[in-house]
């Protein structure tokens, strides 16, 4: 699965697997409420997190949609 640089989220996965349309969903969510700053090459590197786009209110939101997107948000990121 990749995300493409018009957000459309393609996959390799069986259709015959569940929820392939929920983890979409999800990767889309997520990528509209969340911006990664730093290098992804550097591992050490102090300055890398993500930055809320979205107001915490909507997160919230979009947690109950989305089991997915509940799920990246509730880890450690």
């Amino acid at each position: 699965m990749f995300v493409s640089h018009n957000e459309s989220v393609k996959s390799f996965i069986s259709k015959s697997l569940p929820n392939v349309e929920e983890l979409k969903k999800g990767i889309k969510l997520f990528q509209s409420a969340y911006k990664f700053n730093g290098d992804l090459k550097q591992i050490f590197e102090k300055d890398r997190h993500f930055e809320k786009l979205v107001e915490q209110k909507e997160i919230d939101q979009m947690k109950t949609e989305n089991k997915f997107f509940k799920f990246i948000v509730e880890e450690e990121l």
